[in-house]
C-alpha cells in the first residue's frame, strides 16, 4: 500500500517538474528571439537589473496565468467527470492523507553530505 501512495504522491511531483521545465523553455525561446527588443532598452539606459525584473516579472505572468487556466480546466475536467460518473462512484470514499505533508513541511530538506 505505501508504493501505491508513493507512486500517488509521485504523479503530482512529476508534473510540476514538467510545467516549471515548459516555463524555463518558453522563456528562453522569447529571450533568445527578442535579444534586439531586449536590447532597446539596455541602449536606452535601462541596467542589467531591469532588464533581469521584467524577464521575471513576464516569467511570474505566464506561470500565474497558466496555473489558472489549469487549475480552471482542472476543476471543469472533474466537475464534468464527476456529473457523467452519476453516482456510480460513490461506494468509494476519499481518504485525503493529510499527516505526510503537515509532518514533512516543517523539516528542511535532506543533505546528501551528512552521513
Amino acid at each position: 500500500m505505501a508504493d501505491l501512495l508513493n507512486v500517488v504522491y509521485g504523479m503530482p511531483a512529476i508534473g510540476v517538474v514538467i510545467c516549471a521545465l515548459g516555463i524555463v523553455n518558453t522563456l528562453a525561446i522569447s529571450v533568445t528571439e527578442r535579444t534586439r527588443e531586449i536590447g532597446a532598452p539596455r541602449a536606452l539606459g535601462m541596467d542589467r537589473a531591469g532588464i533581469r525584473r521584467m524577464i521575471r516579472v513576464e516569467a511570474v505572468t505566464v506561470a500565474a496565468f497558466g496555473t489558472a487556466r489549469g487549475l480552471a480546466a482542472g476543476l471543469f475536467g472533474t466537475w464534468a467527470v464527476g456529473s457523467l460518473a452519476n453516482g456510480a462512484l460513490e461506494q468509494y470514499s476519499l481518504r485525503l492523507p493529510w499527516g505526510t505533508p503537515s509532518r514533512t513541511a516543517g523539516r528542511p530538506p535532506p543533505a546528501p553530505w551528512r552521513p
